[in-house]
């Protein structure tokens, strides 16, 4: 007779759901299973709680084996039979003994059964009374008891949670942290903590469907071995459709989520800053001030931002993300979002900051959107913020024009008396004359007990934020080349001759290498990790900054700010060097820039529209623009928008996808001589770029006429002496047509398949109606210098951004085949209506493929082709109107009995078909 274990409760007992219940409860999270599920199940089958019979007789015997564990309790009905057993059959019910102290609650679900995949999944751990007694010592008493504990730092309070995946082993540890409970008080502006039974909270993303087993331990001070612990539950994860965490492209140059290249092309949204906060909040704060700025003695830094102002930053990416937009950056700033100012290890105060940041990761996930969240905003390590973020750099001073000389003001007989970064334990001062320059800012990056300090902000992060897939990149810190920088002293940092120089490359570099090594060894964070490094495009690699070949470094992000339109072949000779530097290929990621901000009110913004379409084609993973983080500049977002759909389609993510190695072909530049210019340099007045996949078939691209730019745009007093002085052809305005060269100077398409096809579809990143559409050409290639190609039939470049034609930038996108066979050859392009059409020049396009032209035609029209065919004109209906033969070469054919309209051209020979229109 076969043996079993066996622990009978009859009882089940009726419990409301909520959404903070004991994971041990079993009136809510009962694995209540039917004959069916038994049967189906794996052989061990898990729960907190188990119950058997309740729907129905259940008969569990003959060669069966299962086993049956529960934490809490099993419940067996008195319709459940138990055998017969043949051989091999088998039942074990168990259920663990309760050796654990710490209560667990899950806070976001109804059911352990059902929990989504790469979705929160949070737990609240309810901690013995007299642990939580020392922590709200620390918390509200410090320095009183001696027994106090911080929960913010691991080698105080470490919770840690363990999951492990039943049907691979895979295992995941998770870091717990500390919260509290806020509610909104819409009449005080502020956040009213309502305090929670469940201080300590873990937070994890099931990354595989299917069974979980948690185990939760608490150690204290450093213990060994942990002294609390949670009885070991199980969940249930079940497929969500999230294609998880953001990865490195296999072509160590691109971005994926899931199988999927993707661009991320979007804006820059700081922090909680619309109304001028970091200096102290404008005449349009929004409601109550809570920072107390008439009481030096309570300023409450820690509350710059009220819950108005975060709301509005919200509202404001909600907007964007309702037209359509996807992919932003935000910066943990010290006057809205930073978890640590004021006091060194100590988040307490601040906490009601991480909460609002969860409702921004909320957002995110309703409308799957993807973050660059960057972790330590660049004023605090800033002896003297050259931004005038005087409240929020290293120091207790600031500069003034009376002190300027002397660089030091005391900041106490300032409206503000801000206390300074807690990281800074010897603040400079002044005494009479004589002044006292304390430490460092670029120390903080190399002291142990600093870094280690630093190290428990970033798990915090992590612990808290780490569990979203919708981060797709955690930034160590932005614009580290700040530091030590002060507003009338030049940067130590990338001045060689200055005798910080080596000391503060050396300490930047030094926390990097920490921090990045920590988030990945000993966070195991799920999102990729980047730095964010000074661009200098004409520097050789090896004068680039050392961070980029950090082994844990994922994306090299840079800040890129331009005024010479020759900014995105610079921009990719500068991926080039970082790759160079990293001795492989790695993704480089344009945190944030566009055009140079002195130039930005001159032009108009009118440049942004160039930035955001050009930009992401230069060899760099994704593009953050800068203007558009406020409501002034959000007229700017359709523009994003375009550019990050169109740079996101099918065309360009396959086109990458089928490229090995090197995805991006190098860039060509169209060298042009002005004629109006009279001048005997070359100058670049037209660019293009494109990708190219392995087999030829597809290639994406853009065209770009340069003399539209900052200059001709209205910023009349931008240097032609600067160090991106402007060549002669940037200078005016310069209306452009693909056929205005002789033959020998266009735009030719090289290295594809010989005597081949390909559709080429022109689009404008300006117009919207019509996604943009301009225009469609079917070329065949031809053999030149042995290159197989064609010559690019760009619309014509003008310099403006009004209208539909004429425009300033194009896309292209490039497919073998010509769909329908339908070819719309013009020599000029138009509007298919007849009141718009004008006359056009009866001149002979110089090419080496069929041409018909004009188009739109008068009394006659030419045909120069190829090959000997036979020419039918037809109605748009496919009306036969007349047939002739024509021979190779040049044709003349005649057309003064046709009526004004529209007809097609059918080629027989060639099966092509030609959209023209009759005056």
């Amino acid at each position: 007779m076969k043996r079993y274990g066996l622990t009978l409760f009859i009882l089940t007992v009726a419990v409301g759901v909520n959404a903070q219940v004991s994971v041990y409860d079993c009136g809510v999270y009962d694995k209540n299973m039917t004959q069916t599920e038994v049967n189906n199940s794996p052989q061990t089958i898990h729960a907190a709680c188990i119950t058997l019979g309740e729907n129905g007789n259940m008969n569990i015997g003959s060669t069966t084996q299962r086993t049956f564990i529960a934490s809490d309790e099993i419940t067996l009905k008195d319709d459940v039979t138990l055998g017969v057993f043949s051989p091999g059959g088998e039942v074990h019910l168990k259920n663990g003994e309760k050796s654990g102290n710490l209560d667990v609650a899950v806070m976001n679900y109804a059911s352990l059964h059902g929990v989504l995949r790469y979705k929160k999944l949070e737990f609240g751990i309810e901690v013995p009374a007299n642990i939580l007694t020392r922590v709200n010592h620390y918390l509200h008493n410090e320095g009183v008891f001696t027994d106090e504990l911080n929960p913010f730092l691991e080698w105080d309070v470490d919770l840690e949670a363990t999951f492990t995946h039943l049907a691979t082993g895979q295992t995941k540890k998770i870091d717990g942290f500390y919260t509290r409970d806020y509610v909104v008080n819409t009449q005080t502006d502020d956040w009213d903590d309502v305090g929670t039974n469940y201080p300590f909270r873990i937070r994890f993303a099931p990354p595989l469907n299917g069974e979980w087993s948690v185990k939760i331990s608490l150690r204290i001070k450093n213990e060994t071995i942990p002294s609390e612990t949670a009885d070991e539950f199980w969940f249930t994860a079940v497929e969500s459709g999230d294609p998880g965490y953001v990865k490195v492209h296999e072509n160590q140059v691109n971005l994926k989520q899931g199988d999927r290249i993707i661009i991320p092309v979007g804006q820059n949204f700081m922090t909680p800053d619309n109304h001028k906060l970091a200096w102290g909040g404008d005449s349009l704060y929004l409601g109550h001030v809570l920072y107390n700025p008439s009481d030096p003695q309570n300023l409450n830094t820690e509350k710059m931002a009220n819950t108005l102002e975060w709301k509005s930053y919200r509202d404001h990416i909600e907007s964007y993300l309702q037209q359509g937009g996807k992919y932003f950056r935000t910066i943990q700033s010290p006057w809205s979002s930073l978890l640590e100012f004021e006091k060194k290890g100590n988040y307490y105060k601040r906490l009601h900051y991480a909460y609002e940041q969860d409702k921004l990761l909320d957002m995110c996930e309703q409308y799957n959107a993807l973050v660059q969240f960057n972790l330590l905003h660049q004023t605090v390590y800033e002896k003297y913020d050259p931004y005038f973020y005087w409240m929020w750099d290293w120091d207790n001073f600031m500069i003034d024009t009376i002190y300027q000389q002397d660089h030091l003001h005391v900041q106490g007989s300032w409206q503000y008396n801000v206390p300074v970064y807690c990281y800074n334990d010897d603040p400079s001062y002044r005494v009479g004359t004589t002044t006292h320059f304390g430490k460092k800012p670029y120390e903080m990056f190399t002291d142990i007990s600093d870094l280690a300090y630093h190290k428990q902000r970033t798990r915090y992060y992590v612990a808290r934020y780490g569990y979203s897939t919708k981060i797709y990149e955690l930034e160590i810190s932005s614009e580290p080349w700040h530091i030590n920088e002060s507003k009338w002293e030049e940067r130590p940092y990338d001045t060689p001759a200055n005798a910080e120089y080596t000391l503060a490359r050396n300490a930047v570099y030094n926390y990097h290498q920490v921090m990045s090594t920590y988030l990945k060894d000993s966070l195991n964070c799920n999102q990729l990790v980047g730095v964010n490094t000074m661009y200098n495009w004409d520097l050789p690699y090896n004068e680039l900054e050392d961070m980029i070949a950090l082994p844990k470094i994922d994306v090299v992000g840079t800040n890129v700010y331009y005024s010479n339109p020759e900014a995105q072949f610079k921009m990719s000779n500068y991926v080039l060097r970082n790759w160079q530097k990293r001795g492989g290929n790695i993704p480089v990621m344009i945190s944030e820039g566009g055009s140079d901000g002195n130039y930005i009110e001159c032009s108009s913004h009118s440049l942004h529209k160039i930035d955001v379409s050009t930009l992401p084609m230069t060899m760099v993973c994704g593009f953050n623009a800068w203007y558009g983080d406020t409501n002034a500049y959000n007229k700017y977002w359709p523009y994003t928008i375009r550019a990050q759909q169109h740079y996101n389609a099918n065309d360009v993510i396959e086109t990458l996808s089928s490229v090995s190695g090197t995805t991006h072909e190098q860039l060509i530049k169209y060298n042009f001589h002005n004629p109006n210019q009279n001048s005997s340099d070359p100058s670049y007045a037209i660019e293009y770029q494109l990708f190219v996949s392995n087999d030829k078939s597809k290639l994406v691209g853009y065209i770009r006429n340069n003399s539209y730019n900052l200059k001709t745009e209205g910023c009349h007093v931008l240097a032609l002496t600067d160090p991106y002085a402007f060549k002669e052809a940037y200078r005016e305005p310069l209306i452009t047509h693909w056929d205005d060269f002789p033959k020998n100077e266009r735009i030719r398409i090289e290295n594809l398949i010989p005597d081949t096809y390909y559709s080429v579809h022109w689009y404008s990143p300006i117009k919207t109606t019509n996604n943009g559409y301009v225009k469609t050409d079917c070329l065949l290639t031809k053999k030149k210098n042995n290159q197989w190609g064609f010559y690019l039939k760009y619309p014509t470049l003008g310099t403006s951004d009004i209208g539909n034609y004429n425009l300033p930038l194009y896309w292209f996108v490039i497919q073998q085949g010509c769909s329908n066979n339908l070819a719309v050859q013009n020599s000029r392009e138009m509007d298919f209506a007849l009141d718009s059409i004008k006359p056009q020049s009866e001149e002979k396009i110089y090419d080496d493929d069929l041409e018909v032209y004009p188009n739109p035609f008068g009394h006659l029209f030419y045909i120069d082709t190829p090959i000997d065919d036979e020419l039918q004109i037809e109605s748009l209906a496919g009306a036969l109107i007349s047939k002739q033969k024509i021979t190779k070469g040049k044709n003349r054919i005649l057309t003064e009995n046709l009526a004004s309209g529209f007809y097609q051209i059918r080629l027989l020979t060639q099966n092509l078909t030609i959209k023209m229109v009759k005056l």
